[in-house]
């Protein structure tokens, strides 16, 4: 559903269980350096001469509609052709396969063709034209990969209780994935899998805990997406006594107790460990980097220098999500 705005701004509006998990991804998978389509969510829109929807979606003021994600369409951007996950100039780079891992980390299980979209953009950051490769749709996210039947989007419980890792074997990482495009994920280096998780273990808790609240997720749901699984994690660790976490609007915190017992340090040391692999930033969040401190959080007015992205050069070699040249 398109329509323009009271400035003539065109936007594209999406409605339904997409949504939400779809904002939250974008702004997530922007934070880590590639590029995403301009994504807000609205908790109620009216929207003068819009359609009756072909299915049941959430209503609010009466006729207005609840949680609309509304995608940009930028003056001078052209959408061109799709791009294939399985034919492309990046295919095997450490970002294109670090890309790959964030979708089976987002439960992206429909990762099709016809989901990406190559944008030209007239003039960047440089000053030079770009081809920029992009997942357009990122609404499958957040529920459980697997079959026709098995597979759902925008599940809290079914995302916490999911399995991501199952094992590394001959130097590649088996991943829990049940979705489109399988193969994808057979020749992924556990080297390819530390690269991205060291982007994402910079991002702090309160920019991951932003993503979820410009979807419009309740404290409670950021709880069981982000807090929870970290909180399980951490749990097991030798020498933790007790685990507590807490989230509200605009964070999430993870308290941990250590036995007497144990040597303080070490245990810290797996406890940061731990919540890292998680994508939480393991250290004291005060001391980030502050010019990524908003990143999830508006990804259309980030002051973060280029040079805080992940190495995603604009050249045909490099840079899934980057540029093409």
């Amino acid at each position: 559903m398109g329509f323009f705005d009271g400035a003539g701004k065109v936007w594209v509006a999406k409605l339904g269980k997409e949504a939400q998990p779809e904002t939250a991804s974008s702004r997530l998978v922007w934070a880590v350096g590639y590029t995403t389509e301009i994504n807000y969510l609205v908790p109620c829109v009216h929207i003068q001469g819009a359609p009756e929807p072909r299915y049941k979606v959430p209503r609010c003021e009466g006729d207005g509609f609840a949680n609309v994600k509304l995608e940009a369409r930028p003056k001078g951007v052209k959408r061109l052709e799709t791009w294939s996950w399985n034919k492309n100039a990046f295919s095997g780079t450490k970002e294109f396969q670090g890309m790959v891992v964030l979708m089976s980390l987002l439960n992206n299980w429909d990762l099709k063709d016809d989901n990406n979209k190559i944008v030209y953009v007239p003039a960047s950051l440089n000053g030079v034209p770009e081809l920029r490769y992009i997942i357009s749709d990122l609404g499958a996210t957040f529920g459980k990969t697997g079959g026709v039947f098995s597979r759902n989007r925008n599940s809290v419980e079914s995302f916490a209780s999911s399995k991501f890792v199952e094992g590394v074997q001959g130097g590649n990482v088996r991943f829990a994935y049940g979705g489109k495009n399988t193969g994808l994920f057979k020749n992924i280096t556990l080297e390819q899998t530390k690269w991205i998780g060291s982007w994402l273990s910079r991002l702090t808790d309160q920019q991951i805990s932003d993503a979820f609240r410009a979807a419009n997720y309740s404290p409670e749901e950021v709880e069981t997406l982000v807090t929870k699984p970290i909180e399980d994690a951490v749990a097991g660790i030798n020498g933790v006594k007790r685990v507590q976490s807490s989230s509200t609007e605009s964070r999430a915190m993870v308290g941990v107790e250590l036995r007497l017992e144990v040597d303080a340090q070490n245990a810290a040391a797996e406890v940061r460990a731990t919540v890292r692999r998680w994508g939480g930033n393991g250290d004291d969040c005060h001391r980030c980097d502050d010019r990524r401190h908003d990143s999830a959080r508006d990804p259309a007015h980030s002051t973060s220098h280029p040079e805080t992205l992940p190495a995603v050069a604009p050249s045909p070699t490099h840079g899934v999500g980057a540029t093409d040249r």
